[in-house]
């Protein structure tokens, strides 16, 4: 049976406010009827007061990290999936880029550290968001090679101006996972059966959310125009066995509303799991 999980960053970013802590999330997607949680390492590298994660500073970044996965133990969320920061692999700041590299391996390591299968990780683009097939092979390796190492396989991301076959390509060259981001996918007008079965035995990550085909809206499910059985019929061909993954952007939404999103969330990973 598919899990229903969601991301970490559901419940942390609040626009001008403190973050919520991660450690915190994992009793509030129980009680809002999740049954995993994606850790995201996303906002590591961000700055600012509000922006910024802190999960991976200082020197005791696994034992924070550890404090997450107890939580999750304890609420009875499986935790097998992370997200790693995103970045400008090339960006021409090198005191930033160095600080970006060395978050991507605590990152890794911190995912390895609590028992994560999976990571998550972007392609290297141009500046017009086209990808580079070559040039993220060669970027990626030495992580994906530490990853191995540790026992987590990363998972290239298809973004909307990257096609299933050239995210099949640089898994295939690199050996690793794919995760497949079905908004993207919508807003790049890439067929999402094919491009799931495209994906074939490599898909080991999902990230599902909606939009109207015009931006990366990351909306909550049958909020904009992807066709959701189409999606859970490719999932049942290619015989994924991973989770129902939700990665939306509520961090808008009033706190005192928060609790019936994430409800919603939950139970329209409910209905789309029905649907198989």
């Amino acid at each position: 049976m598919w899990l229903i999980s969601t991301n970490s960053g559901l419940h942390s970013a609040r626009p001008g406010k403190p973050r919520f802590r991660m450690q915190d999330a994992p009793a509030v997607f129980k009680k809002a009827g999740f049954e995993a949680m994606d850790i995201n390492f996303a906002a590591t590298i961000y700055d600012g007061e509000y922006k910024h994660e802190p999960i991976l500073d200082g020197d005791n970044y696994l034992s924070q990290a550890m404090e997450v996965k107890q939580a999750c133990d304890e609420n009875g969320l499986e935790m097998t999936v992370s997200h790693l920061p995103f970045y400008n692999y090339e960006m021409e700041d090198k005191e930033k880029l160095a600080f970006c590299n060395q978050m991507m391996e605590r990152a890794i390591r911190a995912s390895a550290h609590v028992g994560v299968k999976y990571a998550v990780v972007h392609p290297h683009r141009c500046p017009a968001k086209h990808i580079k097939i070559a040039r993220t092979v060669e970027i990626l390796r030495p992580f994906v090679e530490l990853g191995r190492s540790l026992g987590v396989t990363l998972c290239v991301e298809n973004m909307y101006t990257v096609t299933a076959e050239a995210t099949r390509m640089i898994a295939d060259a690199l050996d690793c996972g794919i995760c497949w981001d079905v908004g993207h996918a919508n807003f790049g007008g890439h067929d999402q059966y094919a491009g799931i079965m495209t994906c074939g035995e490599r898909l080991k990550v999902l990230h599902l959310h909606d939009n109207n085909g015009q931006a990366d809206l990351h909306i909550p499910a049958f909020q904009g125009n992807i066709n959701w059985p189409e999606v859970m019929r490719a999932l049942r061909d290619v015989k994924f066995e991973g989770e129902l993954n939700f990665e939306v952007a509520v961090s808008r939404v009033p706190d005192e509303l928060r609790e019936p999103m994430y409800r919603y969330i939950a139970d329209s990973g409910k209905l789309l799991r029905d649907m198989h």
